[in-house]
């Protein structure tokens, strides 16, 4: 089942289906806080109050838009440009700029770039050999997940358009 019908079974008063949306986004959400946090069990709580947010929230739930965006706040992304820090998978360190209106972390090592789009989702992977691919929608393909995943080192920049209207009200 996909998270719109998910939601929209929880909305008919199956509560504990939400479960299922909690499995499937749970990971991303809780390596984005603990590269935020640099502490597990805080990375842990703030992810699950961001959950029950999110529950209590459902009935505003707009289905043409993607769930996992929908978590995201506006007061998440900087306002001022900033630098991100963190050791790429060679264990060197990195801090690739940020800009205003942008939020970055890592996921397998990759940086992972949000940043508020006025319009439609988008994604643009930089892969290792300088080849850069974008693409409406906010999905890797396979093979981009394979290596992202493998931690093969195939794919060095993940940047996400986030549609600014589908950000959580929270």
């Amino acid at each position: 089942m996909d998270d719109n019908a998910i939601i929209a079974t929880c909305l008919r008063g199956r509560g504990e289906e939400f479960r299922d949306i909690v499995d499937r986004h749970q990971g991303p959400a809780l390596a984005m806080a603990l590269n935020i946090l640099r502490n597990r069990q805080d990375a842990e709580d703030i992810c699950q109050e961001a959950f029950v947010q999110a529950y209590r929230n459902l009935a505003q739930f707009d289905p043409q838009k993607s769930f996992r965006p929908w978590l995201l706040r506006r007061a998440e992304f900087l306002r001022e440009p900033g630098v991100y820090r963190f050791h790429d998978l060679e264990g060197r360190p990195a801090s690739p700029d940020v800009p205003a209106g942008s939020l970055a972390f890592t996921y397998c090592q990759v940086p992972v770039l949000y940043e508020l789009s006025p319009a439609d989702a988008w994604i643009r992977v930089t892969r290792r050999d300088g080849a850069v691919s974008t693409r409406a929608g906010c999905a890797l393909d396979a093979a981009e997940s394979r290596s992202l995943l493998m931690r093969d080192g195939g794919v060095c920049l993940v940047h996400i358009g986030v549609p600014e209207g589908s950000l959580c009200g929270l």
